[in-house]
């Protein structure tokens, strides 16, 4: 497990930042991502959850019962408008989802904490600190938080949640060294 220090004034979350998002998601492999993430999750829950780092709201649009929370301002208009705005940060929240966001919280056990039940996760996974330093997911305005695939499972235990499903699954619809996770709390 490793840590960046990220400057917090370099984030880039500005409308640009969702209008990418947003172009991501019409593609073919955004389509199939989504689609693995609804039935991963619909795998091992049906109930209400909350999507945190809603990129441009795909996976919101698209799983019913979902909810999101954002810190960019346009996914955060685009939530409220829909009426799907909920800050799992407030009370506690039964599932979140955390597609590619868990690594940019710079104090995720926070979110953590609030989470009764099931947390769904899609992150980088990194073998060594040689392979994050090369690694396109080192992101220095971005990423808090770096993982081997061991050292998170330890780290999510840490906060109370055991590892129910772990597979590869992006990596293999193409996305580099993205591994997603289905955590129960203990």
């Amino acid at each position: 497990m490793g840590y960046f220090p990220v400057d917090k004034s370099l984030q880039p979350y500005d409308d640009s930042y969702f209008d990418k998002y947003e172009a991501y998601s019409e593609t073919d492999l955004g389509h199939r991502i989504t689609g693995a993430r609804c039935s991963l999750v619909d795998s091992f829950y049906g109930g209400p959850l909350v999507d945190v780092g809603i990129g441009c709201g795909q996976f919101v649009k698209t799983r019913p019962l979902t909810w999101g929370y954002d810190v960019c301002r346009k996914a955060v208009d685009w939530l409220h408008e829909r009426k799907k705005w909920n800050n799992p940060y407030l009370r506690p929240t039964q599932a979140i989802s955390c597609w590619d966001s868990l690594e940019h919280l710079p104090e995720p056990s926070n979110l953590l904490s609030n989470v009764t039940e099931w947390v769904f996760v899609s992150l980088p996974i990194f073998w060594n600190i040689e392979h994050v330093l090369r690694s396109k997911h080192f992101r220095k305005d971005e990423h808090f938080w770096y993982w081997t695939e061991q050292g998170f499972k330890n780290w999510m235990k840490e906060q109370g949640f055991e590892c129910r499903h772990h597979s590869e699954v992006e990596t293999k619809l193409g996305r580099e060294d993205i591994h997603s996770f289905v955590f129960k709390r203990i």
